[in-house]
């Protein structure tokens, strides 16, 4: 697994792939991969063990559109272009997009997903309403929490201490937002989870082995068994929280605030990717700001920061927090 991909772009056991389709359980949406083998695709969607970035050089240019792109892909359309360093997208506001990884590029170690080829799936979802973020979902006592911060703000943690006490973990990587019913929800893009590594998140996840990816830096990756209760593909979002990081030692009580929605909006934004606010994608940018607009407005959004009981005495650590933004 060293020269391999383990960390696929998009792709979930939850998210069916038929063919080099991927599809949404919660939603009608959907994005297909062109102008690359089944066997390839399968295996860069975490269908398949790995997929080498020599594969991907020999893969040429990927097509990858939603339903409706292609008939929208105008001359006239703004273009996006853009060199990440290790691979190139060229897309369409509201239409397609192709990225590419050609020998020139330079090769990251450790070894991820195309930085363009992320782009175009996050393109063609939010073309779909749909708004991928990086942070953490889980449901713990049926409320669900979409929880975003820097890194190092305490989301593995967080996610940890809900499953040692039987909350259900949907991720705590990456995610897609959408509306549902009359709330918003999220379902996970990725088969597995990549908790950081320090020492709460081993005191709390037992090193047993059992559904261990590996290790990579400091993080160690989990493969999320499939149909199991306690990691579902989606849940509805009840509750917003900001995480921020303790400012030196981590405090004995874990607390939450208030925050504004102008403040929840920058958070939402900053969890987004930035190249969907370009001015060379309109459709794109007024999507982000439409979906972020409704969620803040429909959503509470609170600020939190986690202390040593979410660790040491974790469902009264839980109850204070819901109780708090209730």
């Amino acid at each position: 697994m060293a020269n391999a991909i383990a960390h696929p772009a998009m792709g979930s056991v939850y998210m069916k792939l038929c063919g080099p389709v991927i599809s949404s359980d919660v939603w009608d949406a959907s994005v297909r991969l062109e102008a690359m083998a089944v066997p390839a695709a399968a295996m860069l969607l975490g269908a398949a063990p790995e997929v080498t970035w020599a594969d991907l050089v020999r893969a040429g240019s990927i097509h990858v559109h939603g339903p409706g792109s292609e008939s929208l892909d105008q001359p006239e359309c703004p273009t996006l272009v853009r060199d990440f360093g290790d691979s190139i997208v060229r897309c369409r506001s509201n239409g397609s997009a192709t990225s590419a990884v050609y020998a020139l590029h330079a090769q990251p170690n450790p070894l991820r997903t195309p930085s363009a080829l992320y782009f175009a799936f996050v393109q063609q979802w939010v073309r779909q309403a749909l708004l991928c973020v990086h942070g953490a979902l889980l449901r713990i006592d049926g409320v669900g929490i979409l929880a975003l911060g820097r890194r190092g703000a305490g989301k593995s943690i967080l996610c940890a201490s809900a499953g040692s006490i039987g909350g259900a973990i949907v991720t705590d990587d990456l995610l897609l937002l959408g509306r549902h019913e009359s709330t918003f929800a999220g379902e996970r893009c990725r088969t597995f989870l990549s908790l950081r590594q320090s020492w709460a998140t081993n005191e709390l996840v037992p090193d047993d082995g059992q559904w261990r990816l590996g290790r990579s830096g400091n993080r160690a990756y989990f493969r999320i068994p499939e149909n199991d209760p306690d990691f579902p593909a989606w849940t509805r979002i009840d509750r917003f929280w900001i995480l921020e990081r303790p400012r030196g030692e981590r405090r004995e009580t874990s607390s939450a605030s208030r925050m504004t929605k102008v403040e929840a909006y920058a958070s939402l934004v900053s969890a987004s990717h930035p190249l969907l606010l370009n001015a060379d994608l309109p459709f794109e940018r007024q999507q982000v700001m439409t979906l972020i607009g409704d969620l803040v407005t429909k959503i509470p959004a609170a600020r939190v920061v986690t202390g040593q009981d979410i660790i040491t005495s974790s469902a009264k650590a839980w109850r204070r927090l819901l109780e708090a933004n209730s």
